[in-house]
């Protein structure tokens, strides 16, 4: 006999029904959530403009303007899905319509030697990842490594090294992405490629604090060490400072995700052969790698020579985009260059120029000195404490990694350096706890693109339970080096 619809049973029709709306639903439920949480940020950021305005006299006019400009820019990055960018934008455009800074300044910090050496080296990463040398060089490392342990080990330390050319963590994220992939599919244990999985990022974070270049936040940090010190930390500078630092907590954090997540006997284990044989390195691959060790050897030593950084990056392009044996066109190898994040990062150095000229950060050290216990004021290691755990829990409120820098220095370090403390030792401290970003899915870009992939198996939860391990270890060697080397 045959059904007609309406013999069709009810709970079958509703659950057809119920599957088919739920996209619709789950969409209903983002947009009210999303107008709740702009709904809150308004009313906080109308009410803290409101407050700052009237409630703080002991401020001139062009000072309260400035810091209600900041307190908004830190809602719009916490609070919001507004790009950080545009809310550095808004910031900036708000400062020069209301005359708190010359409309020239964003001109000028656009100007800046970093910024051009962050375009230089965005350029010479966009040639590396079209050169696939990174590939080439991973695949003649892994077919000499037989044990699921010392892949992990080599890959720290490859991935730390690249913190060197390629500047941004979504980059070297993006870069690494399809080794991930050739590795994992050696692999037959879920447990190794969730560990694996949580390396990548979580060493790309971390080894990015060892290069003036591997994350954004270091142009803020340098530009604030010039201030303070009159000197500016220069690629090798940089790197004697930082470098140690990033080297042992990304081995620390590679070691404890082992521990974590991979049993001694599964870490013993041996991988997959490759298959087919290896890729044999391009005459134009070698030209291309003596090019770029070139480079990276007249940053590290331009105390020596005396060229800057930055005409050693741009001429370092200009030579290997005449010398054909680059893989990319010269137009896409400009498009390659993140105008988002070089117009954020002037936009925060404006921000901050316009919190130092109107005596905004000179208020917040005032108040913040009144408020700190005696104790906490006058004791070195208490300071350090407190900065390296507001940093490294800063990540929670405010997910960029140069926003939490352009955010704490001014507010947070530089008030506390007030009171006679190194403020390079404090500078260091908050800018190498900003790359602890481990927590949250949201947390950082690296962690969501490396979260997101079909194969890969860690969870928030996986994340959270890292993190609890993780953090105390951050914490205790900032203050560790704080205290001895910086």
């Amino acid at each position: 006999m045959h059904k007609t619809i309406s013999d069709l049973q009810p709970a079958a029709v509703g659950a057809a029904t119920t599957e088919a709306l739920m996209p619709t639903m789950a969409a209903i439920i983002n947009a009210a959530a999303t107008h709740r949480r702009n709904l809150s940020a308004a009313l906080l950021g109308g009410s803290a403009a409101l407050f700052i305005w009237i409630g703080i006299d002991t401020l001139p006019a062009a000072g309260r303007m400035a810091l209600i400009v900041l307190a908004l820019s830190v809602i719009g990055w916490a609070m919001t899905d507004i790009p950080d960018s545009v809310v550095g934008l808004f910031a900036v455009a708000w400062l020069g319509a209301a005359g708190i800074v010359e409309s020239k300044a964003l001109y000028g910090t656009l100007g800046d030697d970093l910024i051009w050496l962050l375009v230089a080296a965005l350029i010479v990463a966009a040639i590396l990842r079209q050169s696939g040398l990174i590939d080439l060089a991973m695949d003649r490392i892994t077919r000499r490594v037989s044990s699921v342990r010392s892949l992990f080990l080599v890959l720290t330390f490859t991935i730390a090294v690249t913190a060197f050319l390629i500047p941004s963590t979504s980059a070297r994220a993006a870069v690494f992405l399809p080794v991930y992939l050739a590795v994992a599919s050696r692999i037959e244990s879920a447990n190794v490629r969730k560990a694996l999985a949580l390396m990548f990022p979580t060493v790309i974070l971390l080894s990015a604090g060892g290069s003036l270049i591997g994350a954004g936040a270091h142009m803020v940090a340098a530009d604030f060490i010039l201030r303070t010190s009159g000197t500016q930390p220069d690629y090798f500078g940089w790197a004697v400072q930082a470098m140690p630092f990033a080297a042992l907590t990304s081995l620390a954090a590679t070691l404890l995700i082992l521990h974590l997540f991979v049993s001694p006997a599964e870490q013993a284990s041996r991988l997959q052969p490759p298959t087919g044989t290896a890729v044999p390195t391009s005459s134009s691959q070698r030209k291309l790698a003596i090019m770029l060790t070139a480079i990276v050897g007249l940053w590290m030593t331009s105390t020596l020579h005396g060229i800057d950084v930055a005409i050693v990056g741009i001429g370092g392009i200009a030579v290997m985009l005449l010398s054909g044996v680059v893989p990319i066109k010269s137009k896409d190898a400009f498009k390659a260059v993140d105008l988002e994040m070089i117009v954020f990062i002037a936009t925060t150095l404006v921000l901050i120029q316009a919190l130092t000229q109107h005596g905004v950060d000179r208020w917040i050290a005032v108040s913040m000195l009144g408020a700190l216990p005696e104790g906490i004021r006058t004791s070195t290691i208490a300071v350090v404490i407190f900065v390296a755990a507001v940093s490294v829990l800063a990540h929670l409120i405010i997910t960029s990694r140069s926003a939490r820098a352009s955010v704490l220095i001014p507010t947070v370090t530089m008030p506390l350096a007030a009171l006679g403390h190194d403020p390079v030792q404090l500078i260091m401290v908050t800018v190498l706890g900003t790359g602890f970003c481990q927590t949250l899915t949201v947390s950082s870009k690296p962690i969501a693109i490396f979260s997101k992939l079909e194969e890969t198996t860690f969870s928030g939860n996986d994340l959270m339970r890292l993190s609890l391990y993780l953090m105390p270890m951050m914490l205790a060697t900032l203050v560790a080096f704080a205290l001895v080397l910086w």
